[in-house]
């Protein structure tokens, strides 16, 4: 059924355009839209004369490269042909990106060079960050097309998978193997129907994409089971948990960046509709997927939600080196965009929120956005953090082993005496340890044992010859890992995040929303950082997700713990109060 929903919505597409050959702008934003040529080549099965080239996968341990680590640039084309016309961005967002990282310009036509070098110097863009490159492209949906990024082998290095891209535009399909030639690195071809708008992954064997990646694999071209899907993807990316959800939106497009979006690896961003829109149930059930599923962490998934009762296109964001753009609309349905805004800043303290408007014709569309029209770079001689966080609750009075692998992709000595973990303990100063090398590229620290009631915040910290320095998690200590010690650390903990806290930071109140606490009775207690008592709910009948409105306008400035204690399950949380 689901093959017969995608060859009908292509035959109606078709039919749209069977008297015209061409696309005004309006619909080939809104659409991603086919050619009339690429809709009549699709139907009889005609493929482009630059088909990806099959090779086999990396051999060894491949780790899929996420969007929000150290990238160094983004991906931006001006393309030619039928799709000509401009870069589908503002230039004041071609600015931003170049003040914070390079920018790399691809494009179709050599005459276009001057038009494009003249833009980019009319909006007062930093060209020292910009470099021109002759990719000839079909569209400006880099994120459609472009490179995922890996590290594979021993030792690791950068490497790019080259998958066969789901529009017939051979252009587009071949800009992975000109980056592989740019950037030095080796290019696997993986024989399977993709787009990177359907595609997110977390760096730690997870992914995620709409069942297109499905419906696309019983074609003209391919005729994969699902089995063969995951075993590829596997194969190519390290993908270990690949979560293939139903598409909530229900739109030709079935790109996943429409509604969802990971913001980091236990964090994810879900659209939210009315009750009133008819697909208010499949979008609920999309966000109840996330918070039943683990993330690699081994936690449940953090869901955060970004109302989009017009299909605005909060989640169609890029996230780049501590940045995270935004899209939002203006005039009509911008009355939503603060709220977006606050719910990013909520789910990622530290990273600098930009709402990004976009008023040209080629304007932000619910199926087409900000995401769409670029793509990271990752940094292939990336200094890399690998780390399992210490979570949940721990046993009083023994040893806190902190353990990563640190790596250098550009094969850069490491720094012995800059590898440490910075702890903190229920707020107070952050006190360091040295980490000790224990084997291949492991790395271990221990924090001193604490003592019951304790929260214990911490970070990695790592730099390199090169220059490079980073943190675990990626933004270091605006949002640490933590853990909370328990006299009885036996008791189940599902989740240690699933308290969700907004406004956060607080002035008067706080929402506090609890995800999938099945307790019948609980009591949820706020104290503060010495441990005292500030506030202490009593929950008969505590839901699946129930939402309490607190009163904490007295409260003095500073971290609080948020500690729900029920009859099988106990889970924390934290706020700052201002």
């Amino acid at each position: 059924m689901k093959k017969g929903l995608l060859t009908t919505v292509l035959c109606s597409l078709a039919l749209l355009l069977s008297a015209q050959n061409y696309l005004p702008d309006s619909l080939k934003s809104k659409y991603h839209m086919l050619t009339w040529e690429e809709l009549n080549n699709h139907r009889q099965g005609i493929r482009n004369s630059k088909d990806i080239t099959p090779t086999e996968p990396p051999t060894g341990f491949v780790r899929n490269i996420a969007e929000w680590e150290r990238n160094q640039g983004v991906i931006v084309a001006y393309p030619g042909g039928y799709f000509s016309g401009g870069f589908g961005i503002p230039i004041d967002l071609i600015e931003q990106l170049a003040d914070i990282t390079h920018v790399y310009i691809i494009y179709a036509d050599s005459d276009d060079l001057s038009t494009i070098q003249d833009e980019l110097t009319n909006g007062s863009v930093n060209t020292d960050n910009v470099s021109y490159h002759n990719v000839p492209a079909d569209t400006y949906w880099t994120r459609d097309y472009s490179p995922w990024f890996i590290q594979h082998g021993n030792p690791p290095e950068a490497g790019i998978v080259n998958f066969d891209y789901n529009r017939n535009r051979p252009d587009d399909n071949n800009v992975p193997v000109a980056f592989g030639s740019l950037l030095g690195v080796d290019v696997f071809g993986m024989d399977l129907f993709h787009a990177g708008g359907n595609y997110m992954c977390d760096g730690m064997g997870k992914a995620a994409s709409s069942q297109l990646v499905f419906m696309e694999m019983d074609s003209a071209y391919y005729s994969y089971s699902e089995q063969d899907v995951y075993d590829k993807m596997e194969a190519y990316l390290g993908i270990e948990d690949y979560m293939v959800i139903d598409d909530p939106m229900h739109d030709y497009i079935y790109h996943i960046d429409c509604w969802s979006k990971f913001l980091d690896v236990d964090k994810v961003l879900v659209g939210e509709v009315p009750e009133s829109d008819s697909r208010y149930e499949d979008y609920e059930a999309a966000a109840d997927y996330y918070e039943n599923h683990q993330s690699s962490y081994g936690t449940n998934y953090e869901v955060y939600r970004a109302y989009s009762p017009d299909g605005q296109p909060y989640t169609n964001s890029l996230i780049m080196n501590g940045h995270v753009f935004v899209p939002v609309p203006t005039g009509s349905g911008s009355e939503w965009n603060d709220e977006a805004i606050t719910v990013y800043e909520e789910a990622m303290p530290g990273y600098q929120i930009h709402a990004v408007e976009n008023t040209s014709a080629q304007a932000w569309q619910p199926t087409d956005a900000l995401h769409c029209r670029t793509h990271e770079v990752a940094d292939v001689e990336m200094l890399h953090i690998f780390h399992y966080p210490l979570t949940g609750l721990q046993s009083p009075d023994v040893d806190y082993e902190i353990s990563a692998d640190i790596i250098s992709y550009g094969g850069h000595n490491l720094i012995s005496d800059s590898l440490k973990v910075y702890y903190s303990v229920n707020g107070e100063n952050w006190q360091e340890v040295l980490m000790n090398h224990d084997a291949g590229n492991t790395y271990k620290a221990s924090i001193p044992p604490r003592n019951p009631d304790d929260t214990v915040e911490y970070i990695i910290h790592a730099a390199d010859a090169s220059g490079r320095s980073e943190n675990h998690p990626f933004i270091g200590f605006s949002d640490p890992h933590f853990f909370v010690i328990k006299e009885d650390s036996n008791i189940e903990t599902r989740k240690t995040t699933v308290i969700s806290c907004f406004p956060n930071p607080a002035k008067d109140n706080i929402n506090i929303a609890l995800h999938h606490f099945d307790n019948e009775k609980a009591r949820l207690i706020i104290s503060n950082v010495n441990g005292k008592t500030c506030r202490e709910v009593q929950m008969e009948n505590a839901d699946d997700w129930t939402l309490l409105k607190i009163d904490v306008s007295d409260l003095s400035s500073g971290t609080y713990i948020i500690r729900v204690m029920g009859e099988e399950s106990t889970e924390t949380g934290k706020f700052i109060k201002f």
